[in-house]
């Protein structure tokens, strides 16, 4: 029995094993799903998924259906040999190892740094061009693994600026990228190992997660931070998918069990440790794609404080997560929960219109009127729309694709009115304690940081609530040799979500029956205004060159009256890179 047992099981591992291929996985920002999306807005066909990272099965679905469509062959067979080929300097029969080298030193050069000032968060929102969260790593050391075509490993060492309270490096008029590398204290910035088949894929690591095709952010979960840690479990087929993504973050509570370090302001987040409270995004979406044409995918999002390490419920896709909010009854409030709908639809070939919207809360009329007669203040409806329209065409060798997109995010977005009562517990009554762990203003720990700054961002839509953008703009892509990019960038901003005023990242000033409607921007407005243009020219596989050049004015810098800033920006850089 033993050994029929035994010969069972070897023989299903092979057939598990078998099933396994093209584990690797792709951000969204990546050339490679880049690539497969323009290709599908060429042949007039839906994307791959916008939720990533994804998974490589998913990039050669897309690419098969742009080519049952008519895509380019050229280009189709370019972006599979991109995403399928590897260059490992070790393989046997068992599976690679790629090691990788890449040197990136940069020059940054602005006119009126010194009239930037320094944000509570979000450092350096101020830099249109290479923001420190996109500036590359200047030396960084990247380690490939697959294992039978079923498993796929990565791990990049940076050293690259760090980025400290007493250091604004960004506000110099001049500044090396070279002159202030170190190793970076919380790498790895991008690790992670997958397991990824035909319909089924398990990614656990650190790296980038964004869900939808916004060209100025996305309203629900924003790639906005250097790295987000998180699990990934996907389902999926040709034309449907689940995807469920949990994403720990360092918790915001006011007080932390068995810590000295106290949070009094809502940018702030604890001493990192494993142990106490944590804050854990809990996301699902659900895609569709209806006659190659159209894509559409729901999602819900909940943000909840927790102490327990692992529960079972957060892998359940099918869990209405807006229950954890309604557990509270008067003394316990865990939950904060968004939902969002995205529509992708290729109207015509190489022309798309996306829409994506995202409601953090709605009240009724009769529900508003009980919460205000009970808690004597009611929750503002907070919502947040992105519109996009894109045209995207063949042009040479490459590809030529223009956008122009709007943005809309209410003053009460991403933010959650709770307060602590006088034994400790988490409240919806009105006290003069606040709790700040239920807005979706997250962040890391920078343990380099004197106080424990920490990589502060929403984790929505990038420039938070109280938000008009208005951005037009162009790319021209050439897969391995060249890309142009360029962009008009208008923003009115509100005081909701900015400086250090406490009320900035509560319900004040619209918390009644007659300002819960209130429309975006609020108070002082900063008006902001941005032209672009960067290029990266990939002269082989070992050089490439950057340059950029920017040009931004604001009125009412930083939501102070009268205080006008303009700034002219350049940067410039080359990437040395070996694989060895």
């Amino acid at each position: 029995m033993g050994k029929k047992l035994s010969i069972l099981v070897f023989v299903s591992s092979i057939v598990l094993f078998s099933i396994f291929s093209e584990a690797k996985y792709y951000n969204v920002s990546s050339d490679e799903w880049r690539m497969v999306d323009y290709i599908s807005r060429i042949a007039g066909v839906a994307g791959p998924s916008s939720f990533g990272p994804v998974g490589e099965d998913q990039l050669l679905l897309s690419l098969e259906r742009s080519e049952k469509n008519g895509a380019p062959k050229g280009l189709v067979d370019a972006a599979r040999a991109k995403i399928i080929n590897r260059y490992p300097f070790y393989r046997d029969d068992y599976g690679t190892i790629g090691l990788s080298l890449s040197l990136n030193p940069e020059v940054y050069l602005q006119t009126n740094g010194g009239e930037m000032s320094i944000p509570p968060f979000d450092y350096d929102s101020d830099w249109f061009i290479r923001e420190y969260r996109d500036r590359p790593d200047t030396l960084s050391i990247t380690l490939e693994n697959t294992i039978g075509d079923f498993l796929y490993s990565r791990f990049i060492l940076p050293l690259r600026e760090k980025q400290e309270t007493y250091d604004y490096y960004w506000k110099d008029g001049f500044h090396v990228s070279l002159q202030s590398m170190a190793p970076f204290q919380n790498f790895p910035l991008d690790a992670g190992i997958s397991l990824n088949s035909k319909g089924l894929s398990l990614i656990i690591g650190r790296g980038k997660v964004s869900l939808g095709e916004g060209k100025t952010g996305n309203t629900a979960i924003g790639d906005n931070y250097d790295y987000q840690e998180f699990m990934k479990l996907g389902f999926n087929t040709r034309n449907t998918g689940v995807f469920l993504n949990l994403t720990s973050f360092d918790s915001g509570r006011k007080t932390i069990n068995d810590s000295n370090h106290v949070v009094n302001v809502p940018y702030r987040v604890q001493n990192s440790k494993f142990s106490g409270y944590r804050e854990l995004r809990h996301s699902v979406d659900y895609e569709m794609t209806l006659f190659d044409k159209a894509k559409f995918s729901l999602s819900f999002i909940t943000l909840f404080d927790t102490d327990t390490a692992f529960d079972f419920r957060y892998l359940n896709p099918f869990m209405i997560m807006h229950n954890m909010f309604n557990y509270h009854e008067d003394s316990v409030l865990e939950g904060n929960n968004m939902i969002t709908l995205d529509v992708s639809w290729n109207i015509a070939k190489g022309f798309r219109l996306y829409f994506q919207t995202t409601m953090d809360q709605y009240q009724a009329k009769a529900e508003a009127e009980g919460y205000f007669r009970d808690y004597n203040y009611v929750d503002p409806n907070a919502f947040a729309f992105l519109l996009n329209l894109s045209y995207t065409e063949v042009l040479r060798e490459g590809i030529l694709s223009l956008f122009v997109e709007s943005v809309y995010t209410a003053p009460g977005m991403y933010l959650n009115q709770k307060y602590y009562d006088s034994n400790g517990s988490v409240t919806q009554i009105k006290t003069s304690d606040p709790c700040w762990s239920q807005d979706f203003l997250l962040g890391y720990n920078r343990t380099e940081t004197p106080g424990y700054d920490g990589d502060m961002a929403f984790s929505g839509y990038i420039y938070g609530p109280d938000a008009i953008v208005f951005a037009f703009g162009g790319e021209y892509f050439l897969l391995d040799k060249l890309d142009i990019a360029s962009r008009v960038f208008y923003m009115a901003h509100g005081e909701k979500g900015r400086g250090d005023a406490i009320n900035n990242y509560n319900f004040s000033s619209i918390e009644d029956l007659e300002t819960i409607n209130r429309l975006s921007p609020t108070g002082v407005v900063e008006h902001t205004f941005v032209v672009k243009t960067e290029c990266n020219w990939i002269l082989s596989e070992f050089v490439s060159i950057y340059g950029g050049i920017a040009y931004s004015y604001r009125w009412n810098y930083r939501n102070e009256n009268g205080r006008n800033v303009g700034n002219l920006q350049t940067a410039f850089g080359m990437k040395l890179n070996v694989e060895l």
